[in-house]
């Protein structure tokens, strides 16, 4: 809501509405998730563009020096607040799709279909985030 009231104000042009504020294990330490990064053009960032990157990272501090003063200019208990860390460098999903014989799709997927020259798969299989249910089953092919 301050944000926002600072925002049509004219005072403050954040990219993104909203922030994740959570307090940490230490008691005055708090994490601040509030960036958003795009390309001049408003397309995505090409995390496989180096120069794309670099300015995309350029901007992440940028905007992080920006909240900050921000926070500690409007948001009472920050005044004295001081930047701990930051991320060494972008994270961008789904950077690189790699299509295989065979595109796994969620509505095989959740159909538990019985494909054939399938092999088993369990949760520790790499690139997979969320558990694999019991039955279910990657086809040869995929990539993963």
């Amino acid at each position: 809501a301050l944000m926002d009231e600072c925002a049509r104000r004219g005072e403050v042009a954040f990219p993104r509405r909203g922030a994740i504020v959570r307090p940490q294990k230490n008691p005055p330490e708090w994490r601040v998730n509030v960036t958003q990064l795009k390309n001049a053009d408003g397309t995505a960032v090409d995390g496989t563009d180096a120069d794309a990157l670099s300015a995309a990272e350029v901007e992440g501090r940028r905007q992080v020096v920006e909240y900050l003063a921000f926070l500690r200019a409007r948001v009472p208990g920050f005044e004295r607040g001081y930047l701990l860390d930051i991320a060494t460098q972008l994270g961008i999903r789904e950077t690189r799709r790699m299509v295989g014989e065979y595109v796994l799709t969620r509505a095989a997927d959740c159909a538990s279909c019985v494909i054939d020259a399938q092999r088993p798969a369990t949760s520790r299989l790499p690139g997979i985030r969320a558990p694999v249910r019991r039955g279910s089953s990657i086809r040869h092919g995929s990539w993963l």
